[in-house]
């Protein structure tokens, strides 16, 4: 009985022990393989230090990126790469017996290895130089001694010292800019980067100036609206106001003003208040501007741009009923046509109106030469007529408006429509003049 208990006790303490040492002893033999890569250009890294913890071999990896860790015993391990100008890597795996198990890194380079990028040069525009354009190709050069991957951030202003980002990490090495205004300096500057640092440029300056024969200096007023204003960029100081909500979007060059018109009378739609001139004091004088119409809200039209009124004479260009036919719309060029009393001491310029015609962009030019008004459309001479300039009441003055309230009787913005680049000159342009603005 004793021999049988000490046998059962003994039995016991094998399958114990024998139970223990499978649950401790390795299964088997494993490998573990991989690549290195840096994580920002995705591009073999060579000769990194690999090892695990718990501790196995130490190996380098090769030129084409792998490594082999061979005779590593089942389990976990932490794989670690290790290189000069990188992040350390870790890496979890697990090792089976017979079996290859895989570590792939994409290590994250640090900043104290790495060289700044060169100073980018700037090719063109070169410093100073004047474009014949209203758009322009900004180039440059740069490069980088570690050969990283760069990307540019580009400034174009006409301040130097509130310069404007255009172009954010691009990777060409050129940008087409968007629409520039005439007679304007500008000033660009490019910014490098690598992956952990960057490289400003100089500031280079360059002249846009299309080559119109008027000279500038013959300017009255010249309104772009690419600043979505109507402030007066002929150095004149002729700036004119904005009422009732009048909007900017895309035009003939740049941006337009969206004049938007009601058909109610005495209910203000938009319009733009414009400056006193004194067209009296001219002999001389034209009109330039680019228009596209949308709704003309009443038959009885409305001015484009006027000064004065229709009891003691307008200037301007207008779409007004015929006086004989008042269900026909016209062009009317004036110069001082009173239309209170039919326009019978002086007609203004009439010419047929077309609305599917009217609903494109089409360039309007009223020149102005010693009692004798030239009317243009699309830079086509349309007609002529001798005129006068009366004592115009040139406190009423607008764009897309021709009536003011008479003790609450009328008061008119009737047209909805673009208008751009308005250029008033102080001299009668000569009929290519006139084409060159058309163009």
């Amino acid at each position: 009985m004793k021999l049988l208990k000490l046998l059962t006790i003994f039995s016991f303490i094998i399958l114990i022990y024998s139970c223990s040492e499978r649950t401790n002893s390795p299964i088997g033999i494993g490998i573990i393989s991989g690549e290195v890569y840096d994580k920002s250009t995705n591009k073999i890294i060579t000769d990194v230090k690999i090892y695990t913890e718990p501790a196995t071999s130490v190996v380098y990896n090769g030129l084409d990126g792998t490594f082999t860790i061979k005779d590593v015993e089942a389990g976990s391990y932490s794989v670690l790469a290790d290189k000069a100008g990188y992040k350390k890597g870790s890496l979890q795996v697990e090792v089976s017996g017979n079996k290859t198990s895989y570590a792939i890194f994409f290590l994250e380079g640090t900043s104290s290895f790495n060289h700044d990028p060169d100073k980018p040069n700037l090719l063109t525009p070169s410093s100073n130089f004047v474009i014949d354009s209203n758009y322009a190709t900004l180039k440059w050069s740069c490069s980088d001694i570690d050969e990283d991957t760069l990307k540019y951030d580009v400034y174009l202003s006409e301040n130097s010292k509130n310069m404007k980002l255009v172009a954010s990490k691009i990777k060409l090495n050129e940008i087409k800019t968007d629409y520039l205004d005439s007679y304007t300096t500008y000033f660009w500057k490019v910014v490098a980067y690598d992956r952990f640092t960057n490289t400003e440029s100089d500031i280079q300056s360059f002249i846009v100036k299309r080559k119109y024969s008027i000279p500038n200096s013959e300017l009255l007023l010249y309104y772009s609206f690419n600043h979505s204003n109507a402030n007066d960029q002929s150095g004149n100081s002729k700036n004119g106001n904005l009422f009732n909500q009048v909007t900017f979007t895309g035009g003939i060059e740049g941006l337009a003003a969206r004049i938007s018109g009601t058909s109610q009378v005495n209910v203000d739609g938009s319009f733009i208040g414009l400056p006193i001139l004194n067209f009296k004091n001219y002999t001389q004088f034209s009109i330039s501007m680019w228009i596209q119409e949308e709704v003309n809200h009443n038959i009885i039209g409305e001015a484009y741009i006027n000064w004065g009124n229709q009891s003691d004479g307008w200037l301007g260009i207008a779409t007004y009923s015929k006086p004989e036919v008042p269900s026909i719309l016209i062009y009317n060029f004036s110069v001082g046509c009173e239309s209170s009393d039919f326009y019978k001491r002086q007609k203004p310029i009439w010419i047929d109106y077309d609305i599917s015609q009217a609903q494109e962009w089409n360039h309007f030019a009223l020149v102005y030469n010693s009692g004798t008004v030239f009317a243009y459309i699309n830079g086509k001479f349309v007609g002529s007529s001798s005129q006068s300039i009366v004592n115009l009441d040139e406190a009423y003055a607008a764009i897309g408006k021709h009536s003011w309230t008479n003790e609450g009787v009328t008061s008119t913005t009737s047209l909805t429509f673009l208008i751009d680049e308005l250029r008033i000159y102080k001299v009668a342009l000569s009929e290519s003049q006139v084409k060159e603005l058309a163009e």
